[in-house]
């Protein structure tokens, strides 16, 4: 069976379907950033690298992670070193999701 467009709030929790193959790029992952949520972070890599988030890529790491914990925390220990891109992703309360 082959669906047409859907979005975010045509999905119901729990639902599982197969899509095409997703690839994501540095490129992508900032045209993206730039187009949705144009936060200077997401769109400058010099303001990410700066950020807690250290880079587009954690954040798109963080967004995979997310649906996984009812809470779900980026966190960079104090003694981090200030050029180390050293962050810790903390879920707690793990949700299996079906399937």
């Amino acid at each position: 069976m082959r669906m047409g467009k859907r979005y975010w709030e045509d999905l119901t929790e729990g639902e599982r379907f197969t899509c095409r193959p997703v690839a994501f790029d540095r490129e992508g992952i900032v045209a993206f950033g730039k187009r949705y949520d144009p936060l200077p972070f997401h769109a400058d890599e010099a303001a990410a690298a700066r950020s807690i988030f250290g880079g587009a890529e954690t954040d798109a790491v963080y967004r995979e992670l997310k649906p996984f914990f009812a809470e779900l925390r980026r966190l960079r220990p104090e003694a981090t070193r200030k050029e180390s891109f050293e962050l810790y992703l903390l879920g707690k309360g793990y949700r299996h999701l079906a399937g």
